[in-house]
């Protein structure tokens, strides 16, 4: 009998517990009542409810206690931080694309370099063009001839395109302009002016930021100036145009 008492004691006091869920008071309060109640029927068994039920409530307290204290220990953890997501890289460069600009229009022919110099400067000054001088020597020991030679490109078509809008603007008239691939051009590694390469001789130009000496269609065709250079005792080096598309 004592048995099933106890059995049907414990029955009830689960379905309680389930009832008030994960929640601590519920289950703290919920466990001493049931505590108490089965010590209760276990001393009436024997003779004694009061001293079963006392220490039936003592069993639940600490049972309820422990139910207290295991949810309220969950609540005081600490959620771990997230990782911070790396941050993302740093934007790429951007690329430049440096070409050898070998073609160049052919605008005319002087018999001396001051005559060169003078359209190349106007060519500049007032038409935003870079032109280059040339002196190119007719056979062995011939005529020298200066060529004006505007700007520098990549392409044979990008040539003739800057052709087709310097014959648009007037700068020169429709027809004039030969296309021509020279690329080497001298640069000098003196530290001399402009001004001070011009006065020896030498059809020196502003190119961007550089200063050049004519262009050539082959290293041969530059020995004429190559010993000019020598002569008024200037150092350069023979090397094809490079930067980007003019």
């Amino acid at each position: 009998m004592r048995n099933k008492l106890l059995f049907v004691t414990l029955a009830i006091g689960l379905l309680a517990l389930s009832a008030c869920g994960v929640t601590p008071g519920c289950r703290a309060l919920t466990g001493a009542g049931i505590g108490a109640a089965g010590g209760a029927v276990l001393g009436a068994i024997g003779g004694n409810p009061l001293q079963g039920a006392a220490a039936g409530g003592m069993a639940g307290a600490a049972v309820g206690g422990w139910a207290l204290f295991a949810p309220a220990t969950e609540l005081l953890r600490t959620p771990s931080e997230p990782t911070p997501a790396p941050p993302p890289p740093p934007p790429a460069a951007p690329i430049v694309h440096v070409d050898t600009l070998p073609w160049t229009i052919q605008l005319a022919a002087y018999g001396t370099g001051a005559k060169a110099l003078a359209h190349a400067d106007r060519l500049a000054d007032e038409n935003g063009v870079a032109a280059l001088v040339s002196p190119v020597q007719q056979g062995g020991a011939g005529t020298v001839w200066y060529r004006v030679l505007a700007g520098s490109y990549a392409t044979r078509e990008a040539a003739a395109a800057a052709r087709e809008k310097l014959w648009h603007e007037g700068t020169m008239a429709r027809g004039i302009g030969d296309l021509l691939r020279a690329p080497y051009s001298f640069v000098s590694t003196t530290d001399t002016s402009l001004a001070a390469l011009r006065r020896r001789g030498l059809p020196a130009v502003r190119w961007r930021t550089r200063v050049l000496i004519g262009a050539f269609e082959s290293p041969e065709q530059a020995a004429f100036i190559e010993a000019k250079l020598t002569r008024a005792g200037v150092r350069a080096t023979l090397l094809p145009r490079v930067g980007t598309a003019q």
